[in-house]
């Protein structure tokens, strides 16, 4: 709340000095008081803690779809869990399968204000990757690791687009999986609220 601080100026017989203070008294009067918490600076806190992020991207030539939903832990760490879904090559069968794969992870973001917000990541995932020979068994499931880099574009504090670059590294059932290092670039929209 502003405050006013009024002066009244009353001065008896001096005309040229008179005027000079009439405009003194009235630039006093109309000036707001200062607030000493007025230019105190706090840094600014993300307003929205929660996102998902709609996309897709590519596994060597394989294109799939995913979903990421995300939760802020803080001004720079959010947790995320993901969904993806795309089509399964696999040697033993005749037509196309599709591999659902999921993971869990973190992301860390450098700075969360302005137009480019970029973030490190690393998630923990299990893959399905279906043979059709047999019933779904454990030699059907993949255990990897995905660490990631990218950047947030926010277009305004609700909508963006997310890019990012991932590479899995697997931890069980290897030869379900590619054998070799491969990095995958991904495009998503994000929403945050």
């Amino acid at each position: 709340m502003q405050q006013f601080h009024f002066v009244i100026v009353y001065v008896t017989g001096m005309k040229k000095v008179l005027k000079p203070l009439i405009f003194t008294a009235l630039a006093l009067v109309f000036t707001p008081g200062i607030n000493p918490n007025a230019f105190a600076q706090t840094p600014p806190q993300p307003t929205r803690s929660h996102s998902i992020e709609l996309g897709a991207g590519l596994n060597t030539i394989v294109p799939y779809a995913n979903v990421r939903f995300n939760q802020d832990l803080d001004a720079h760490w959010t947790a995320n869990a993901a969904l993806q879904l795309g089509p399964a090559f696999t040697e033993t069968s005749d037509s196309l399968a599709l591999n659902p794969v999921g993971t869990l992870g973190l992301k860390y973001y450098f700075m969360r204000q302005g137009l480019f917000q970029p973030f490190l990541g690393a998630d923990l995932g299990v893959a399905w990757v279906p043979d059709r020979v047999t019933p779904l068994s454990r030699a059907d499931l993949g255990v990897f690791g995905q660490l990631g880099v990218g950047t947030d574009i926010m277009f305004s504090p609700d909508w963006g687009i997310s890019v990012a670059l991932r590479s899995n590294l697997n931890l069980l059932n290897a030869s379900l999986m590619s054998g070799t290092l491969t990095i995958r670039p991904e495009v998503s929209a994000v929403w945050r609220f």
